[in-house]
């Protein structure tokens, strides 16, 4: 089953039909026994569609709906409150809901229950809507790499700085992960010491990191290799970097003045995750997608 969200005005006007504000053109992405999400204020609620859009159609001319331009509406959804953006999966949070009607896990791997097949987007929203229970899902052998679609975009981030953390002893400078730009997230030091105490190097590293299909292009960051302190890393969890493999990270530095390149599959990113010695240092929102991926994977 597919999974689409609808945007914050669906639970404004509304209240009193709580349905879902279509546009004409989206009618036919709609079918029957697909999820629906949406969010008021900071709240996300899901929702089976329970028949065929053509029979749940309703145009409402009444004058709160004009004034919200949600004339055109499916009757008769029953939302379910979820919680707020930690309880969600990050294919849910990550969803502008500016548009009318999208769907959000288009690329996800599929599992098949009772002959019906569910995303792991499609698989959460289903026991959230009391269309599975947990003991359905027991059965489903999950792929790792469907974390990635459970955590926020955001957390995505923070895994990557821990296991920089990690191997490499790099620490983020918090307040550079406000700054307005496009080319990384944010920048983090080298907290390595020599034997007496002083920090090895003072270079500066820059982070980019994209959840998703997104490609990336190294040519496109090497300007921020200013000298050969610098270093810039490109993480995309299931796009290429390059045109190299599927899901990948890359470190980019000069030595010589000439860009050196080095590569590692994202399996790497996920080996870190799902390591139990490295538990404690998992933050809860992404701890709890783990564990619940642990639980049903064999």
């Amino acid at each position: 089953m597919d999974c689409v969200v609808t945007p914050l005005k669906t639970l404004m006007g509304f209240s009193v039909h709580l349905n879902v504000q279509l546009k004409f053109y989206n009618l036919p992405n709609l079918k029957k026994g697909d999820f629906i999400w949406t969010r008021k204020a900071g709240q996300y609620y899901v929702a089976e569609v329970p028949d065929s859009p053509e029979n749940l159609f309703y145009f409402d001319a009444g004058s709160d709906a004009t004034a919200f331009d949600c004339s055109a509406q499916l009757k008769n959804i029953h939302w379910i409150k979820v919680g707020a953006e930690a309880d969600v999966p990050g294919s849910v949070s990550v969803y502008n809901f500016y548009s009318s009607i999208g769907r959000i896990d288009v690329r996800e791997n599929l599992y098949k229950i009772n002959d019906i097949q569910y995303t792991a987007t499609g698989l959460f929203s289903a026991v959230k809507a009391g269309v599975l229970s947990p003991k359905d899902i027991q059965k489903i052998n999950f792929n790792r790499h469907d974390l990635f679609s459970l955590i926020r975009y955001s957390d995505t981030e923070d895994l990557v700085a821990l296991w920089l953390f990690d191997k490499f002893n790099y620490i983020v400078i918090p307040s550079t992960n406000k700054l307005s730009t496009q080319k990384y997230e944010f920048v983090l030091l080298n907290a390595s010491k020599n034997l007496n105490g002083k920090y090895r190097d003072s270079k500066n590293i820059y982070i980019q990191v994209k959840n998703g299909a997104i490609d990336l292009k190294s040519k496109d960051y090497t300007s921020l290799l200013k000298d050969d302190r610098n270093e810039v890393w490109l993480v995309t969890t299931s796009g290429r970097i390059d045109n190299l493999s599927v899901g990948g990270i890359m470190r980019l530095c000069l030595k010589n003045s000439k860009v050196q390149k080095s590569f590692w599959g994202i399996e790497e990113l996920l080996n870190f995750a799902f390591n139990p010695e490295k538990k404690n240092i998992i933050p809860d929102n992404i701890l709890f997608w783990v564990l619940l991926c642990n639980r049903y994977m064999s």
